[in-house]
């Protein structure tokens, strides 16, 4: 996270007195229209991102927060109107353009894509790049985390917590965080089976793909991978990569990293194993020039339409990447 590039010197010299008027500007009725064109003047372009959809919104038990589709939906719109919402490849493309260019990206294996998001997605005719794990192939049931929300959910935050050692940890988000790339979520991950939440089944993964979706790769059991070992991350980066894409009947070009986590070590796994561009979890916007092993999506899920507009024409404003 952080910002990164050269400063454009009107903003450098003035300072916080632009940022100021910037937040001022924001507020108004004509934000997005400012922000299309000061976007367009650096060749602004970011890669979203979103975990669940669902008609009702987050349960308090998860750790991964599911937004409502009213709430996606008009995050969807304000995309709209500030910018143009494009393929992730286009993203790659080092080109200047009239707006602002925005792609839609998804992680994991959701039962929710199918069902709640491809329609709002069609409705409006926009394509979007789910990073798939393909877990259904192997009967692997649901990711560790969401059997320690199902936990949670049955025995409370502060039992469950406190079983693991994490007796500080204040809401279902930062437990998992902490429990994250540990023994704990290992062994989590190696006893979920199929026993848990429901999971993402093959047809409904053949759904997306068909329906013109692209599909990348997010590893069969979302480790955090600065964590393994030489042998086990070169596994991770790979197996199953080719046979989701087979049972698919598409290709698979990019990659997005489990949780975020990405080191030199890491990176350089995922350049080996002939991925065209690889994700993290960075605020960075997308750059001619940037490492594509290492490129940037912002998580602004959790804002409603006012907030996201205004983080959006924010970042846009900022003279960085």
């Amino acid at each position: 996270m952080g910002d990164g590039v050269r400063a454009d010197p009107t903003i450098r010299r003035e300072g916080g007195s632009v940022r100021a008027g910037v937040d001022r500007l924001l507020a108004g009725h004509r934000s997005g229209r400012v922000a299309a064109r000061w976007g367009a003047v650096r060749g602004r372009a970011v890669a979203l991102l979103w975990h669940r959809i669902r008609p009702e919104g987050p349960y308090a038990h998860e750790a991964v927060r599911a937004v409502a589709s009213d709430t996606f939906a008009a995050q969807l719109d304000v995309l709209g109107e500030i910018g143009e919402v494009v393929p992730l490849s286009d993203l790659e493309e080092s080109r200047r353009s009239a707006r602002p260019r925005f792609a839609l990206t998804f992680d994991d294996d959701d039962v929710g894509h199918v069902e709640y998001t491809l329609p709002i997605l069609q409705e409006r005719q926009l394509t979007a790049t789910f990073f798939l794990s393909g877990r259904w192939r192997e009967a692997r049931g649901p990711y560790w985390w969401e059997l320690l929300e199902r936990r949670v959910r049955d025995d409370g935050l502060a039992v469950v917590a406190a079983a693991y050692g994490r007796p500080e940890a204040s809401d279902v988000p930062s437990l998992a965080a902490a429990l994250t790339g540990t023994d704990e979520a290992r062994q989590l991950a190696a006893t979920t089976g199929t026993v848990g939440p429901e999971s993402m089944s093959g047809a409904q993964a053949r759904v997306l793909a068909a329906a013109g979706m692209e599909i990348g790769f997010h590893t069969l059991d979302h480790p955090s991978l600065p964590t393994l070992p030489d042998q086990e991350l070169m596994a991770a980066v790979s197996d199953g990569r080719d046979e989701l894409a087979d049972e698919l009947r598409t290709t698979i070009t990019r990659f997005a990293y489990p949780h975020g986590h990405v080191d030199d070590r890491v990176s350089d796994a995922v350049r080996t194993g002939d991925y065209r561009s690889a994700w993290t979890t960075s605020k960075r916007m997308v750059a001619g020039g940037e490492d594509r092993m290492r490129l940037g999506r912002w998580d602004l899920s959790r804002l409603d339409a006012a907030a996201f507009r205004l983080a959006l024409v924010r970042g846009l404003a900022r003279p960085g990447p």
